[in-house]
């Protein structure tokens, strides 16, 4: 990006961070209206008692189901409840892309643009916390409220990775590192999607046949199960909390990693062993040590990230079984920064070994 002094970067955060909350608001409010013409107010057919009172259509509803949404989409928490489903997250993803489209285009990632990010999360993080002030109170029988400071600090943590994330996908970086990140999230990803993908097709299908169930089944669970198996080829199983573990162990399901056959935990590793080589092969070997560096903490972040982002805690279910499964979020880190590293000197020494050879 081209050099900014305070007051320019200021007003480029304002901008940015302006034009991707009304974008996201935009978007959030049109779902919420649909929400409440076609379905809430049909379940005042089927609800009885206290849980019918005040359903139907109201302006007051439709801002409430709109924070809701917006919320849901930074993985923010109403009292212990935090449901971390990651296709939630492409509202604010989608919005950010947009609101910096041609900044990003021009001038990639570079210094001056943490500080635009930063900005920019504080102007959309401020006006999220107000929408949600707005529409707090009862949904449902339930009392909805995402003021917090844990919402608050999260909210601009979830905005700011939102563009780091977006900021590394175009050519005009100048960062060492980010070009081998943005290969290595591309990759990994898209692969573990694929993987994904036929897990839950193959799964549907043992239960239904109906394609629009089975989309939506995609759609909903694809992005969650794509992260999941990205942590798997890491050697990264999913966590249980005692109950649910328990539940699972007598229904004799067993999804933790270490119930995978040996085989495909071999192949998984090798997979990610191969997309982090031709990674690592991106960096320049001018600065291969600082490219390395950065590269390892930006994908390490990102999967830290991710690993929030898709955790489930459901809390205490009428009473008899908490319901609460993640990714280890140190392990998150820990894991693939540890590997890189590695995986870098491996590089390292092939490439010494290959110069030999050659000489």
């Amino acid at each position: 990006m081209k050099t900014f002094d305070k007051k320019e970067v200021a007003k480029e955060g304002l901008k940015v961070g302006l034009k991707a909350f009304i974008l996201t608001f935009g978007i959030a409010f049109v779902i919420a209206l649909i929400i409440n013409i076609s379905v809430i107010e049909h379940l005042q057919d089927y609800l009885q008692g206290t849980l019918s009172q005040n359903i139907g259509f109201r302006f007051g509803m439709v801002i409430r189901t709109t924070s809701i949404l917006m919320n849901m989409a930074v993985f923010n928490t109403s009292g212990q409840i935090q449901l971390g489903l990651l296709a939630f997250i492409g509202l604010p993803l989608f919005s950010f892309y947009l609101a910096d489209r041609m900044d990003n285009k021009k001038e990639g990632m570079d210094d001056v643009g943490f500080f635009i990010y930063g900005v920019a999360s504080g102007v959309y993080t401020i006006l999220l916390m107000t929408i949600a002030l707005i529409g707090k109170g009862t949904f449902l029988g339930v009392n909805i409220s995402f003021v917090s400071i844990r919402n608050l600090i999260l909210t601009f943590v979830i905005s700011f990775l939102i563009q780091v994330v977006i900021g590394m996908n175009y050519d005009a970086n100048r960062i060492a590192g980010v070009v081998a990140t943005r290969w290595m999230i591309r990759l990994s990803l898209g692969v573990s999607g694929l993987i994904g993908i036929v897990a839950i097709i193959a799964g549907a299908t043992k239960v239904t046949t109906n394609p629009l169930l089975i989309l939506m089944g995609i759609l909903l669970l694809a992005p969650n199960l794509m992260v999941y198996v990205l942590f798997m080829m890491m050697g990264i199983g999913i966590d249980f909390n005692s109950g649910l573990d328990k539940l699972l162990a007598f229904g004799n399901m067993n999804l933790t990693y270490t119930g995978m056959p040996v085989g495909v935990r071999i192949f998984l590793m090798i997979l990610f062993i191969g997309i982090t080589l031709y990674a690592i092969s991106r960096i320049e070997k001018e600065k291969f040590l600082g490219g390395l560096i950065v590269f390892a903490t930006l994908f390490s972040l990102t999967c830290l990230g991710m690993a929030y982002c898709t955790r489930i805690n459901l809390g205490l279910i009428k009473g008899l079984m908490e319901v609460d499964m993640g990714i280890n979020l140190i392990k998150a880190f820990l894991y693939p920064f540890v590997g890189i590293f590695l995986l870098g000197g491996l590089w390292q020494a092939i490439q010494r070994v290959r110069n030999v050879i050659k000489s």
